[in-house]
């Protein structure tokens, strides 16, 4: 006889899996999402010591396969961005199995977690890899970013991610509002590896889910990315880039301090967006270590 209790279990599994992303989250904690309107960016680090942080050679890596995303994670943005998912996590096989990689990241000096007022951003664990790719398959989410071709480049980018707090010791963290969801977004630092006109740079990039816009979490994960880039990693200079409608982007980066000159302003060509695409022109504003 088939075990009841087991049954119902696996039928519970299935019926949770239909649930929307944010209600999923939610329910592990007994409280329900809000919905609120966009509020979300992508940031760039640069500066003198840019081209060293983590041990990494001058404009080694890049982290979020979502700015392009690449501006995307770093294991190896190309691989990525030419959708060569074999050869990312062929890069990244043993990252964090076994003792290696969590022996590595034991040696990352106060980088295991950012914590904030509200937030805390952890570093990742296997599981994060599906609720990333709800989020990521959420049109309203990538409005202003480049989409994942499909679930296989967003585990890629997951993989990158991890390669890349592996290799450099920083990189994306996952975002978690403790007490009512897991993972609401994901916010780090990953060193650029794009002909951009301020490379070599190392850069910072987010997406939130959509149940937590608005709320002010994109500023506030932002400001504990920056402070520990300035201050961990000793970066002289942080700039913010992202295309010229995403205003709430714009917002967040003003309220951070940082300014824009318009003469820096710079289209960005990725392998992946065609002549006349809407995300290939970019606005970059800056900020100094004060």
């Amino acid at each position: 006889m088939a075990d009841v209790s087991l049954q119902r279990t696996a039928k519970t599994a299935r019926k949770d899996r239909r649930r929307p992303f944010a209600e999923r989250q939610s329910r592990q904690s007994g409280r329900q999402p809000g919905n609120f309107p966009l509020y979300r960016c992508f940031f760039a680090q640069i500066g003198s010591k840019s081209a060293t942080v983590g041990g990494a050679a001058a404009g080694s890596r890049a982290p979020f396969e979502n700015h392009t995303q690449g501006h995307g994670p770093g294991g190896d943005a190309e691989g990525v961005a030419a959708g060569d998912h074999q050869r990312v996590r062929a890069a990244a096989a043993n990252v964090f199995c076994e003792h290696a990689g969590r022996e590595r990241q034991k040696e990352i000096a106060l980088g295991d977690t950012l914590r904030t007022a509200r937030l805390l951003l952890r570093q990742w664990r296997d599981d994060d890899a599906a609720a990333f790719a709800e989020l990521s398959a959420d049109p309203a989410v990538m409005q202003y970013l480049v989409p994942f071709a499909d679930r296989a480049a967003m585990d890629a980018w997951v993989v990158a991610a991890r390669t890349h707090w592996h290799d450099h010791g920083f990189g994306p963290w996952v975002v978690e509002l403790p007490g009512e969801a897991l993972m609401i977004g994901v916010v780090g630092l990953s060193n650029l590896r794009f002909a951009l006109p301020f490379a070599p740079a190392v850069e910072a990039a987010w997406r939130l889910a959509r149940p937590y816009w608005g709320r002010g979490y994109a500023y506030e994960a932002a400001r504990a990315a920056i402070d520990d880039g300035f201050g961990r990693l000793g970066l002289d200079e942080i700039v913010a880039f992202t295309v010229p409608a995403n205003r709430a982007s714009r917002r967040v980066m003003e309220k951070l301090g940082m300014t824009r000159d318009p003469a820096e302003d710079f289209d960005f060509e990725h392998p992946r967006l065609l002549p006349g695409h809407p995300l290939r022109r970019h606005v970059l504003y800056r900020l100094r270590r004060s």
